[in-house]
């Protein structure tokens, strides 16, 4: 089946520079520390939903972010807790999800 769209054609969307820090399981009771910068697609989701329905509203914004799979650096993909930061903006990552296997797509909250 033939590539009907290349890299290039969406590399005016992953505009944004970030770096992403982590720690992974090297051996049982050891870690070892991951981190890369990367060009990335970023989407401002507003501010988080409250726990409950008695809490009341955040002051916490939400991001979406976008990183090639073929641009990640380490052989383990992303994962829940690593650390992005864009420019002054500092995020935790939440929830990680692989599109179609060529992007990775993370949902981070800000953290101070």
């Amino acid at each position: 089946m033939p590539v009907i769209f290349s890299k290039s054609v969406f590399s005016p969307f992953f505009d944004r520079r970030i770096s992403v820090e982590g720690s992974r399981l090297f051996t049982p009771g050891q870690t070892r520390k991951v981190a890369g910068a990367y060009c990335a697609c970023i989407f401002d989701n507003g501010f988080a939903d409250p726990f409950a329905n008695a809490d009341s509203e955040s002051a916490v914004r939400t991001y979406s972010i976008s990183v090639l799979a073929g641009d990640w650096l380490d052989h383990e993909p992303p994962q829940v807790g690593d650390r992005v930061t864009c420019g002054d903006i500092k995020l935790a990552v939440s929830r990680v999800d692989s599109i179609l296997g060529d992007t990775w797509e993370l949902t981070a909250r800000e953290v101070s």
